[in-house]
């Protein structure tokens, strides 16, 4: 004797029908995730590939140049020399050699945020030290470059 069969209705009927919808949508998903990762694993540009070497070596001379051409700027503007116009033209220069590097270095976008986050912070305190402390260091130079002719002058007797 068989016992009685079970007959499913209404919203048990949906819900088991939903939950092995959702089951299989979970199966399948898992399954293409774990295949992309591992095609991607297997045919992935090796690290260290010409690509990711070529954008290290821009970075970094983007790096070295615009930390040479911020001092340079700032020796010159401490001489009493130089104006924004000259640093807002090797920043622009500098922002096209940067922009060069978008599809070069996709795997060192982090890298490429923080040297923009600098010089973004370096145009930022070049601009403040021009309008607020080359004021102070050209009173400094006027100061002892007139102390200095005193003190050369003889004195007359």
């Amino acid at each position: 004797m068989n016992g009685p069969k079970r007959q499913l209705y209404g919203a048990a009927l949906v819900g088991r029908r939903l939950g092995i919808a959702i089951f299989w949508c979970l199966a399948t998903f898992v399954l293409v995730a774990s295949v992309r990762s591992v095609i991607t694993e297997l045919y992935a540009k090796p690290a260290g590939s010409g690509d990711d070497l070529r954008c290290a070596a821009e970075l970094r001379s983007l790096h070295d140049s615009l930390l040479e051409q911020s001092s340079a700027e700032l020796r010159r503007t401490t001489g009493g020399g130089g104006d924004l116009t000259s640093t807002q033209h090797w920043l622009r220069d500098w922002d096209a050699r940067f922009a060069s590097t978008r599809d070069l270095c996709a795997g060192l976008w982090e890298t490429r945020d923080t040297l923009q986050t600098l010089r973004k912070k370096l145009e930022a305190m070049l601009r403040d030290y021009a309008r607020e402390q080359r004021p102070l260091t050209e009173r400094i130079e006027r100061a002892l470059s007139r102390d200095v002719t005193r003190s050369i002058l003889p004195r007359e007797s």
